[in-house]
């Protein structure tokens, strides 16, 4: 699949922008520290070496650092993040000792078809997860990525189940939690499939059957056919 560096940009700064819009409206103070640059975000440590830093800082009390990313699990629900970055932010994390968040908009979540298709930026759709959590857990990997503006390929990643990640309203301690509709997970995109039921007993069977009777339907047939003498009827 050919990948468009300049579109993954601008599709990385819209969801960027969107991040600050939800700051912005629930009152928290921010700058955006990647945002019109050629390259990532920038520090420089003790000894004057540049560093990379999260994309964007949320400087109201106690403050708190996030990087962005606008995408999906892969198909063994799990999110990834490059070896080199996710080094560069436990670096920051351990010189600044406050919280860096690994935040993402997971379209999927959402019910978006595409990383691409517009949708509406709801907080509901945004989970995150403290660095911290996800030090020394991950399961290594390797990947297609963008390095220095170049495709490259076989570069090291992390990745970690996505029941690591959580709520960003809870972070952000906004009003509402997992009991109330609103602040609540969404689901997968597409409805969950309704179990089907044996077309005698009704009793309901997987999803993933080879027969319209259920596996004791079929005993009882067995059992009246005499391919199995002996084998008593249910009550």
């Amino acid at each position: 699949m050919n990948r468009d560096n300049k579109a993954e940009r601008r599709l990385g700064k819209q969801w960027e922008l969107a991040f600050c819009d939800l700051a912005q409206s629930y009152g928290l103070a921010y700058t955006e520290m990647q945002i019109g640059r050629e390259g990532p975000a920038t520090w420089k440590d003790k000894a004057g070496k540049v560093r990379t830093a999260p994309d964007i800082t949320v400087w109201s009390s106690p403050g708190e650092h996030h990087e962005i990313k606008h995408k999906n699990p892969t198909r063994g629900g799990e999110y990834g993040f490059e070896c080199h970055r996710f080094q560069a932010l436990a670096e920051f994390r351990k010189e600044v000792k406050q919280s860096v968040f690994y935040t993402i908009h997971d379209w999927e979540r959402s019910g978006a078809k595409s990383a691409d298709e517009a949708w509406p930026n709801l907080i509901g759709d945004w989970v995150t997860v403290e660095i911290g959590q996800l030090i020394g857990k991950g399961r290594e990997g390797e990947t297609d990525s963008w390095v220095d503006g170049v495709m490259e390929k076989g570069v090291p990643i992390y990745y970690w189940p996505t029941w690591y990640w959580g709520s960003l309203a809870k972070v952000w301690g906004l009003p509402g939690d997992a009991d109330e509709p609103e602040w609540k997970p969404r689901p997968r995109a597409g409805p969950r499939p309704e179990s089907p039921r044996c077309v005698r007993c009704r009793t309901a069977m997987s999803v993933i059957r080879v027969s319209d009777l259920c596996g004791r339907c079929q005993l009882d047939d067995l059992r009246d056919s005499g391919y199995l003498p002996g084998l008593r009827k249910r009550a």
